[in-house]
Formats: C-alpha cells, sequence, structure tokens
C-alpha cells in the first residue's frame, strides 16, 4: 500500500488572487523606490503592477510622480491623463498634470489643471500655491496676489505666502503694501 499525498491545485481564482497580490506588492514596491528617489526602479515597478492588473488612479498617479521626478514630463501627463481616465474626480493627478505642464512651460494648460484641482477640492491649498507661482511668472500678478490672499484666509501664518505676495507688491510698486507683507513674512519665519 502507498502512501497517498492530498495536495489541492491551485484553481484559477487563486491564481488571480495571486497575481492580484503581486501587482499590489508591486505597487507598494514602487512607492517605496520613490520615497528612496530611485525613480527609474519605481517606474520599472509601478509598470509591473499595471501588468498584473493593479490598474487604478493612483498607480498611473505615482507613475505619474517618478516620472516627473526624471524629468519626462511629457510620458508623466500621459500617466495623469490614465489617471483620469479611471476617475476624473482624483484631484491629485489633476495638480500633478499641472506641474508638469509648468516644468514644460505650458502655463495655460497648467492653470486649467490647477482650476480642476481646485474645483474638486477649494481648500486645495498646494494647488492654490502652485497657481499663484504660475500667474507671477507669467505677469498676472494682481491674480497672483489673490490667491495669496485665499492661501492667507486658510492659513494666516503662511511666511511663504506672505512673502511672495511682499515681492509681488514691491512689482506693483506698492511699497507700503511690500513692507508690511514681508515684515509678516520675517516675524512668521
Amino acid at each position: 500500500m502507498g502512501i497517498l499525498f492530498c495536495m489541492s491545485l491551485p484553481t484559477v481564482s487563486d491564481a488571480k488572487a495571486q497575481e492580484k497580490l503581486d501587482g499590489e506588492e508591486a505597487f507598494i514596491r514602487g512607492n517605496l523606490l520613490c520615497e528612496l528617489h530611485k525613480y527609474e526602479d519605481a517606474v520599472e515597478a509601478y509598470e509591473k503592477a499595471i501588468e498584473m492588473g493593479h490598474k487604478n488612479e493612483t498607480v498611473f498617479n505615482n507613475k505619474g510622480v517618478a516620472l516627473d521626478s526624471l524629468g519626462r514630463y511629457k510620458d508623466a501627463i500621459k500617466c495623469y491623463e490614465e489617471s483620469l481616465k479611471i476617475n476624473p474626480d482624483y484631484e491629485i493627478a489633476w495638480y500633478n498634470m499641472g506641474n508638469s505642464y509648468t516644468y514644460l512651460k505650458l502655463f495655460d494648460k497648467a492653470i486649467n489643471c490647477y482650476n480642476k484641482a481646485l474645483g474638486l477640492k477649494p481648500n486645495y491649498l498646494t494647488a492654490l500655491y502652485d497657481k499663484a507661482l504660475v500667474l507671477a511668472q507669467t505677469g498676472k500678478a494682481k491674480k497672483s496676489i489673490e490667491c495669496y490672499d485665499s492661501i492667507l484666509e486658510n492659513d494666516p501664518k503662511n511666511w511663504e505666502a506672505w512673502y511672495r505676495k511682499g515681492v509681488l507688491f514691491h512689482e506693483l510698486d506698492r511699497l507700503t503694501e511690500s513692507l508690511e507683507a514681508l515684515k509678516t513674512a520675517a516675524e512668521l519665519n
């Protein structure tokens, strides 16, 4: 009489579950690699996660962030677009795409993206801050100051907003307001 070994073979659903876990693991590895500033390796990990079916707005967004960090802004924009196909209300992807357009000096597109992010999350201060920077870069000092005013309504101790507002007032030859804003920035910093 022989020994009978009972062994269950993996089912299709077990294989799919394992592949899903492997995809999630690759995604997490990509995030860790980004934190370590190993962006090429992070992109590869995100690509592996996507190949394994781990396709959601966050994976594409994070791959875009890694590509941005490598200076591959056009490729990053494609990732943000994929992210937004999955979830058009993902304000983080709109914000990040705005940053890519800013790096490419496509300022109108950048502002449109920041506006989309702010439409979805009105108190998204980082998006508002970067929008203000782009407005200032494009000579729209008054609109930029309006953004900094909105930031300061939510965060009155934001010294950077006070500082940038002071610089813009100076550019507009509003010297008294410039001095007040710069003094406030210095006191807060």
